[in-house]
C-alpha cells in the first residue's frame, strides 16, 4: 500500500488551520468579554466615566465608594471626592440606576481642587486649638480637604463627647472653622398600659427571675435615666414583675411601630438594621449581622421637653432621649406621640442614609425628612388633617409643634413657607443651628402643595419612596438647590410621568427653592418657534431651523441667535438671525406714448429711484415742454414720490407738458381754479349785501 505523502501533508495542513482559526475567535470573543466587562455595572467607576461631566477626570484616583443603597426604582451609588486620597468635605456625588443597572441621574458635581495651602499645624496641634477652646482633650477622626473662598486647605475633625460637638480646625493656621453637634449618635408578650391608660401587649426578654423591657427581634433596649443626664444614673429596665411605668411602654412601643414602618417591605423596604437578619437568633449575634442596637433612654433629664435621637459612632447604638416634659407628662409628654418618636427615629436613618450635617440647610433638611417620614409612621392618610400635624398628641392641649400644611408653631422659631423668610444664622447652638427648624418646612410644605394639587397620586407609598430616594441622593453637606435638584430627579427616576415631574417642579418654584425662566426662540417675523421653562443656570437646546431658505422676495441664510441659552439666569427672548439677500425687480420707465426710456433694477424694498432726465434720450425737448412727475398708470391719476419703494415688478410713466398749453407763469392743469376763484368771491359779497339791505328795511 503506497502512502501519499502528499496528501496526508496537505491534510494536516488544513486541520491545523481550522484549529488555528478557532483558537483565534475565541480568543477575540474572550478579549471582547473582557472588555466589556470593564465598563459594565459592576464597575462604579466605569459609569462614571461614561458621562461627559468627568471627561478628563481621573475618576478612580479621585473618588472613592462609600456606598449603595437600594431605592423603589433600582440603587443609588454614592462617591466621595478625594484629593490625593484624602477626602473633599462636602464634594460627594450620587449616581441613580435603575433595575438592570443603567444609568438615570446624577445628583451633585465635580469639585475641581486647586493648590493646597500649606500646613503649619498637625494633629497634636489641632487637639491642643480645642482644648485651649473647651478645656476638653478631643481626638482627631478625620483629616480633610476645604474648599473656601480663599481656596482649598487641610482641617481635622476634632470630637469632644463630653461638650457633644465635633470642631474643624483648619491645618493651615489652626483656625476652627466650625462647631458642629455630634450625632448620638427568650421573648415573653406580657399585658401592659400606655400613658393614655390602654392597655398594650408588650414584648420583654427574661433573664432568669427578672424581666427586662426589651426586644430582642429589634434590637430594642430601654433604660431609665431617673431623670438624670447623668450617665452614671442609667440603668436598663429590669424587674420581677414584668410592669413597667407607661411613659416607657409608650416610648417602647413607638420605637418598635419607627422600625416596623421601615423593616416592612409594604412601605420602603428598607431598615435600620443594616443588614438582613434571622429573627430566630438572640441579640447577642446582632452585631456579627451588622445590625444596630437601638437604646431607649426614658425619663431623661428633669422635665425635658423634647426627644432626641441619633447613631453615636463611639459606641456602635442607635440612641433616643425621651424626657418627660413638663409637670411630669401632664402638659406636654413626647413619649405618647408617634410622629414625635417617629420623627427622631428618622434622624438615625438619615444619618445611614446621608449624614446630613446639623447646621444651615442640612440642618433644616434633617428636620424636613423627620417630619415626613414623623407623619408616614404615625399611619395618618394624607386626606386626614392630623397627617399633616406634628405632635399634637405630645401636647395636653392637642396643640401641634408644627404644621406642615402650615400656619401654627408652639415653638420660639416660626414656621417657614418661603424661601424669601428665611434668616440663616451661623452660629452654633444658641440659634436652632442656622435654622434647622424654623426653615424645615419651607421643605416640608413642598409634599403639601404636591398633595395639594394631585391627592389621587400622592399616595403614602409613593410620598415615602420620593422622600426616601431623595435623601439617598444627598450628600452630608447638601444645600436646598441640592435638595431640589435631587427631589427633581427622583421622581423622574420612580417613574412618576411627565405631568408629575412637571407639578413637582412647579410646588419647588412656588416655595422659592427652585428658580426657573422662560427662553422663547422666536423667528425673523415674531413666530414662536419654541418657548421652554428652565432651571436657574441649566441651558436650552435652540430649535432646529432650516439653513437656507426664501421668502416671497427675499432668499435667507440662518447664521445663529441673537444670545447664548447656556447658564440661563433670566427670562430671555432669543431671535434666529440670517443673512437677507432681496431679490431684484426690474424698474420700467415709460414716455407718455409707452415707449421704454430705461430700465432699471431695484432690491425689494429699496427706493424707485428714477433715473435723471439725461440718462436717457429725452423725448421732449427741454426747451418746449416741461417734466411733471412719474405715475403708476398712463392716465396720470397715482402720482410716484419720492420715497416710495419697490414692492415688485414696477412700470413708471413720464408725464410732460407742452410750454404753449400754459398761460404765463400759471400751471395750465389749474387755470380753471384761478378763474372759479374771483367768481365765487363775487358770488360771497353779493350775497352778503343782499342781507345787509333786506335786515335795513324791517320797520
Amino acid at each position: 500500500m503506497r502512502i501519499n505523502l502528499k496528501r496526508i501533508a496537505c491534510t494536516g495542513i488544513a486541520v491545523l488551520f481550522a484549529l488555528w482559526t478557532a483558537l483565534f475567535v475565541a480568543g477575540n470573543s474572550f478579549l471582547m468579554r473582557s472588555e466589556g466587562a470593564e465598563a459594565s455595572a459592576d464597575d462604579p467607576y466605569a459609569l462614571l466615566m461614561r458621562l461627559p461631566q468627568f471627561e478628563g477626570v481621573d475618576v478612580r484616583k479621585e473618588y472613592r465608594v462609600i456606598g449603595r443603597r437600594e431605592v423603589a426604582c433600582g440603587s443609588v451609588l454614592k462617591f466621595q471626592q478625594q484629593k490625593e486620597g484624602t477626602d473633599v468635605l462636602g464634594a460627594q456625588i450620587a449616581l441613580s440606576l435603575d433595575k438592570e443597572g443603567e444609568f438615570l441621574s446624577l445628583s451633585g458635581s465635580y469639585r475641581p481642587v486647586g493648590a493646597i495651602r500649606e500646613e503649619t499645624v498637625g494633629e497634636e496641634g489641632a487637639k491642643e486649638r480645642v482644648l485651649r477652646l473647651t478645656g476638653e482633650t478631643g481626638f482627631v477622626t478625620q483629616k480633610v480637604v476645604c474648599l473656601r473662598e480663599e481656596g482649598a486647605e487641610t482641617a481635622y475633625r476634632v470630637a469632644c463627647p463630653a461638650q457633644n460637638t465635633e470642631y474643624l480646625v483648619s491645618a493651615a493656621d489652626g483656625e476652627i472653622l466650625r462647631a458642629l453637634p455630634m450625632e448620638r449618635q427568650s421573648t415573653l408578650t406580657v399585658p401592659q398600659k400606655d400613658v393614655d391608660g390602654n392597655a398594650v401587649s408588650v414584648s420583654v426578654e427574661r433573664s432568669g427571675r427578672e424581666y427586662i423591657l426589651a426586644d430582642a427581634v429589634r434590637n430594642i433596649w430601654v433604660l431609665d435615666c431617673h431623670s438624670s443626664t447623668d450617665s452614671s444614673e442609667i440603668e436598663y429596665y429590669i424587674n420581677g414583675t414584668g410592669i413597667f411605668d407607661p411613659t416607657a411602654v409608650s416610648a417602647y412601643t413607638n420605637v418598635q411601630k419607627a422600625y416596623d414602618f421601615y423593616a416592612d417591605g409594604r412601605n420602603l423596604g428598607v431598615s435600620l438594621r443594616g443588614a438582613d437578619g434571622n429573627n430566630d437568633e438572640v441579640w447577642n449575634n446582632a452585631a456579627e449581622r451588622g445590625e444596630r442596637f437601638i437604646m431607649v433612654y426614658v425619663h431623661y433629664g428633669a422635665e425635658y421637653e423634647n426627644a432626641n435621637c441619633g447613631y453615636n459612632p463611639y459606641s456602635g447604638y442607635v440612641e433616643m432621649l425621651v424626657g418627660d416634659g413638663k409637670e411630669d407628662g401632664k402638659i406636654y409628654l413626647p413619649a405618647r406621640a408617634l410622629d414625635v418618636i417617629g420623627h427622631e427615629y428618622q434622624h438615625a436613618v438619615t444619618y445611614f442614609a446621608a449624614n446630613l450635617a446639623y447646621m444651615n440647610d442640612s440642618a433644616a433638611l434633617n428636620e424636613a425628612f423627620s417630619d415626613i417620614f414623623g407623619m408616614l409612621i404615625e399611619g395618618h392618610d394624607p386626606s386626614e388633617e392630623a397627617f399633616w400635624r406634628i405632635g399634637e398628641r405630645a401636647a395636653a392641649d392637642g396643640t401641634e409643634l408644627r404644621s406642615v400644611k402650615g400656619g401654627t408653631a408652639t415653638q420660639s422659631y416660626r414656621v417657614s413657607e418661603k424661601i424669601g423668610n428665611c434668616t440663616l444664622v451661623h452660629d452654633h447652638k444658641d440659634c436652632d443651628f442656622g435654622g434647622a427648624h424654623q426653615n424645615s418646612t419651607i421643605i416640608s410644605h413642598v409634599q403639601y402643595l404636591l398633595w395639594e394639587k394631585r391627592p389621587d397620586f400622592f399616595t403614602r407609598e409613593r410620598i415615602g419612596k420620593l422622600w426616601y430616594t431623595t435623601l439617598c441622593k444627598l450628600g452630608s453637606e447638601a444645600t436646598f438647590d441640592d435638595f431640589a435638584t435631587a427631589f427633581s430627579q427622583s421622581a423622574a427616576d420612580l417613574g412618576y410621568g411627565e405631568e408629575i415631574c412637571a407639578l413637582v417642579d412647579d410646588c419647588l418654584e412656588e416655595s422659592g427653592l427652585l428658580s426657573r425662566y422662560t427662553v422663547t426662540f422666536l423667528d425673523y417675523d415674531g413666530t414662536v418657534l419654541k418657548k421652554a421653562r428652565v432651571r436657574s443656570g441649566e441651558s436650552v437646546e435652540p430649535p432646529e431651523i432650516p439653513l437656507e431658505r426664501e421668502t416671497e422676495h427675499s432668499s435667507m441664510r440662518f447664521t445663529g441667535w441673537s444670545g447664548e441659552t447656556l447658564n440661563v439666569t433670566r427670562d430671555m427672548t432669543v431671535r434666529a438671525e440670517y443673512d437677507v439677500t432681496p431679490f431684484l425687480y426690474e424698474v420700467t420707465f415709460y414716455d407718455m406714448t409707452g415707449n421704454v426710456l430705461a430700465v432699471r433694477e431695484r432690491e425689494f424694498g429699496e427706493l424707485i429711484a428714477p433715473p435723471a432726465l439725461n440718462e436717457f434720450a429725452a423725448p421732449y425737448p427741454a426747451e418746449e415742454y416741461d417734466f411733471r412727475g412719474w405715475y403708476y398708470d398712463g392716465e396720470f391719476s397715482r402720482y410716484a414720490t419720492g420715497a416710495d419703494t419697490v414692492k415688485g415688478e414696477t412700470a413708471l410713466y413720464g408725464k410732460w407738458i407742452k410750454k404753449e398749453e400754459q398761460a404765463p407763469g400759471k400751471e395750465p392743469d389749474r387755470l380753471w381754479l384761478y378763474l372759479l376763484l374771483p367768481l365765487f368771491g363775487a358770488a360771497v359779497l353779493t350775497a352778503v349785501l343782499l342781507f345787509a339791505l333786506r335786515k335795513r328795511r324791517r320797520p
